[in-house]
């Protein structure tokens, strides 16, 4: 299997729970990732990138990050 590389963000929220768009979320760390061919994506909570990175290291075993 070969590596699948991600783009990894955390999404701000406002105190609320709310991100720029109006969607809630709801309170606490989140972060967004896609794939580079835009194939895999999806939300994560996790404490800080590492943390993420590590769940979604989990999740795809050969995963691979932007900086």
């Amino acid at each position: 299997m070969s590596a699948v590389k991600f783009y990894l963000r955390k999404v701000r929220l406002d105190r609320g729970g709310y991100d720029s768009s109006g969607f809630y979320w709801g309170v606490g760390p989140l972060f967004y990732y896609e794939s580079e061919d835009g194939a895999l994506t999806g939300h994560l909570r996790a404490i800080d990138r590492a943390d993420a990175r590590e769940r979604l290291t989990e999740k795809y075993a050969t995963a691979q990050f932007f900086r």
